[in-house]
């Protein structure tokens, strides 16, 4: 594990752990991304692909935000390692919120997850957010109607094939979707 020292603080992960990008709009939906490559091009452009260019973008000291009121109408940041945690209503507790829960459930009732897998874990931890508002019948009923078919053995484990050169977190996007489409694409109503 590599660990850096910036402004007196110690920054940086250990080298086994995947970062994961996630966005959430107050009082509404919440998207993750499985980070792969988290240089700072690579998450100014998950933010812009994710975020409307109207939007008030409020996050992190992670200086590969900075620079990110030059695409949205307004960039707000709260430094947490100056003991910032809200200014009047600019906070990010809304997505630690979100990942209080990633964590419990992978901790909780997974125990462990793969690299490969992580995005899987995040999208069911989004979606049991997103409809968190509904009780567990019905969203249960939900998605069992939302349901893309059968996920086969080899469609789990198959390694995805690499892209010219797109972002990998952008190959495994685009292979997901490509999945969907085609389990969807005999769906009524389509």
């Amino acid at each position: 594990a590599q660990y850096k020292k910036e402004n007196g603080y110690l920054s940086g992960h250990a080298g086994n752990k995947v970062g994961v990008l996630g966005l959430v709009q107050r009082d509404k939906k919440c998207v993750t991304v499985k980070v792969i490559d988290s240089t700072k091009q690579t998450l100014k452009q998950m933010v812009a692909e994710n975020v409307d260019t109207s939007a008030t973008v409020i996050t992190d000291s992670l200086n590969a935000y900075r620079g990110l009121a030059k695409t949205f109408a307004d960039h707000q940041i709260i430094h947490h390692e100056k003991n910032m945690f809200v200014d009047g209503d600019i906070y990010t507790n809304t997505v630690e919120g979100f990942f209080s829960l990633l964590k419990r459930s992978i901790f909780g009732i997974y125990h462990q997850c793969s690299h490969k897998h992580l995005a899987r874990y995040c999208d069911e931890t989004a979606y049991r957010y997103n409809h968190r508002g509904i009780k567990d019948g019905e969203r249960f009923t939900l998605s069992l109607q939302n349901a893309a078919g059968r996920l086969t053995w080899d469609n789990l484990t198959a390694k995805p094939e690499p892209k010219g050169n797109s972002p990998k977190w952008l190959v495994e996007f685009e292979k997901n979707r490509a999945e969907w489409m085609e389990a969807n694409k005999n769906r009524k109503g389509r």
